[in-house]
């Protein structure tokens, strides 16, 4: 009989870590994520789609937060140094400073200092919660965290004030425990320096790597930005040039205004970018609160509810609006103080304090709130809130609703069914990209597209279609999967050629983004055609395939019939990727795709009937195609 008590364990503090790791340090998988990264080309942090570990950053940022602390507590450190090696996967971090770690005996635990609290799971120095402390330090773990998932962790502390030096090393995940070493020193100045090689197949990676060194390089930025204006701060020999908040803004925003302004424990830059999707950069202590938290919404709330009741409704008392649509079109950046702080976990992604226990208040002064409510954002917001008022109006007009139902994201258009409703825009978009085009359409060609063109609703079509990754209709496909590596680049390849020829003077980059766009369509075409739920031609509509497209169809589905679409369709994709490709390249950039609003529209079939003249339509649904391809300029 087995005894039933066995299935119990108990593990060290150690193999705790080492067994639940995403309690204390996160994800130690390679994710796929947007992050903000520092490009070394532009000089300058950009926002980008990069594959990194979250435990990896994670123990790197537990070492740089104490060199930050470090800072904030002795009024003599003035130089922290950062490198990241890529040769030797090592990371070290230096910081110097009078008054660091003692080289000395504690009289409780008769052990040395440096010993105990880089080599023993909860000491810390930030357990009297009486005190007020503004470090980012809390729990006891950090640095020991940064030895647990390293194969080797040096330290070395120069100790002025008691003439000793420090040197002692962690191996195994700091199972194996060297002797330390301590000898004379004679320098005027103390230091403390952490050393230490990440156990990367823990991370399921090989070496450090250009995402993880630009992203950390992003942190060192952090750390020159949010840190008080004496601390130099190195990566790899390179000095930072930040040395305040206001420079480290313009890493983000260098041409944009910022209207800013900072206290003693507060300091706060808001830019007015219309559509910026609520974006906002904040610190606690130094720390990186990526997801926000209660300073965030402390800050934000005063801001816009400032902005809402002393400008906006000023200029229109019988406005109404959430504060979400002003919220909408302002970027935050906040460096905040907090006393005491406290985390939603280890992670310290998302500060939890409670405004009452911040230690300090903030008020948007009138200075920053007059400089705002100038930028154009209240009249924005208005013509916001006036429109949404106006969709919420009862559509009637006596002509028959056409409503979709049952795709993500869908939102009816500002007086759609209205008597209104010809001046509607059709805004078709592929994925969750961020790009959009607009195509602009009546309603009767809007109720055409929806009835007769697609002939099903998209929630049947979803349930047919099986695409892989389960991401939608429109999801994306590995091309390859179905046709083989060799074939695919041959076909990208060619792809890309005509695409080069049609449009010369877009960047290659955006030709390439386009080319496997195409591939990845085609693939998920194909995959409808082949399971029965679409036939070629209808297949070709829905996933918006230019003759390209069409022509890779074809070949993924051996199918040898006339799929009735104008001989001089679209090049390319015909729903994305048609205007600017390049919006940030200035106003007077060139326009490598072709224009929407300028190109003259082909002649639609009157009243969109059922198909008579076969030169003109081919169906009722295919002549609202051709509207819509014709618009787009051949």
């Amino acid at each position: 009989m087995t005894n039933r008590a066995s299935k119990y364990d108990k593990k060290t503090p150690r193999e705790h870590v080492l067994t639940r790791p995403d309690t204390y340090i996160g994800d130690i998988e390679l994710s796929t994520e947007e992050m903000d990264i520092y490009d070394n080309n532009e000089n300058k942090i950009i926002s980008k789609e990069i594959k990194y570990v979250p435990g990896l950053f994670k123990i790197f940022d537990e070492i740089i937060v104490n060199a930050r602390d470090a800072s904030e507590n002795d009024s003599t450190c003035d130089t922290i140094k950062i490198d990241y090696n890529k040769e030797e996967n090592y990371i070290s971090v230096y910081n110097n400073g009078q008054s660091g770690i003692p080289v000395e005996e504690h009289p409780e635990h008769k052990t040395l200092v440096p010993s105990m609290i880089f080599g023993e799971l909860l000491t810390s120095s930030n357990y009297n919660d009486k005190e007020e402390r503004t470090t980012g330090g809390r729990n006891g773990y950090g640095s020991k965290l940064t030895n647990i998932f390293s194969t080797q962790f040096d330290v070395e502390i120069g100790d002025h004030n008691n003439g000793k030096k420090f040197k002692q090393t962690w191996n195994d995940n700091m199972s194996t425990i060297g002797k330390p070493k301590v000898t004379k020193y004679s320098k005027n100045t103390s230091y403390v320096q952490v050393k230490f090689y990440p156990d990367l197949k823990k991370f399921g990676i090989d070496s450090l790597d250009n995402d993880h060194y630009n992203l950390f390089y992003r942190r060192a930025i952090d750390l020159a930005g949010t840190s008080s204006g004496k601390i130099k701060v190195y990566f790899n020999g390179k000095k930072i040039d930040c040395n305040n908040f206001k420079k480290y803004i313009s890493y983000y925003y260098s041409k944009e205004t910022v209207y800013y302004e900072e206290t003693d424990r507060w300091k706060v830059g808001c830019i007015y970018i219309p559509d910026s999707n609520n974006k906002v950069v904040s610190f606690v202590n130094g720390i990186s609160t990526y997801k926000g938290g209660t300073h965030c919404n402390y800050v934000i709330d005063n801001t816009i509810k400032n902005l809402i009741n002393n400008f906006i409704k000023k200029k229109n008392k019988d406005i109404k609006l959430s504060p979400t649509i002003v919220k909408e079109n302002i970027v935050f950046f906040i460096n905040s103080v907090i006393i005491n702080p406290a985390f939603s976990s280890q992670s310290k992604h998302t500060l939890t304090t409670k405004v009452n226990k911040f230690g300090s208040k903030y008020e948007p002064s009138n200075v920053l709130m007059k400089k705002l409510a100038k930028c154009g954002i209240v009249e924005q917001v208005i013509k916001l809130a006036m429109f949404k008022e106006n969709s919420q109006l009862k559509k009637s007009d006596g002509k028959k609703q056409v409503r979709l139902r049952g795709i993500v994201k869908l939102e009816d258009a500002n007086k759609a069914g209205s008597k209104d409703s010809k001046k509607c825009t059709l805004i078709l978009t592929e994925s969750n990209k961020k790009e959009t085009r607009e195509i602009t359409a009546s309603e009767e060609v809007y109720k055409d597209i929806m009835e007769n063109t697609f002939n099903m609703n998209y929630q049947d079509t979803a349930r047919k279609i099986e695409l892989e990754d389960k991401k939608g209709l429109f999801g994306k496909f590995d091309f390859t999967k179905d046709v083989g590596e060799e074939t695919a680049e041959k076909t990208y390849l060619e792809t890309l050629s005509d695409l080069k020829d049609k449009f010369p003077d877009t960047p290659i980059e955006d030709l390439r983004i386009e080319a496997k766009d195409q591939l990845e369509r085609a693939a998920e075409a194909a995959k409808s055609v082949k399971a029965g739920a679409l036939s070629v031609a209808d297949a070709a509509k829905l996933f918006g395939l230019g003759t390209t497209g069409l022509g890779l169809l074809i070949k993924l589905t051996d199918e040898q019939q006339d799929v009735g679409l104008e001989r001089d369709m679209t090049q390319g994709n015909v729903l994305t990727n048609l205007l600017d490709a390049s919006p940030n390249k200035g106003a007077d950039a060139p326009t490598p795709w072709p224009s929407i609003s300028n190109a003259p529209p082909k002649p639609p079939c009157n009243d969109l009937p059922a198909a008579s003249d076969p030169k003109n339509c081919i169906n009722a649904g295919e002549a609202s195609l051709n509207l819509l391809l014709g618009s787009l300029g051949s």
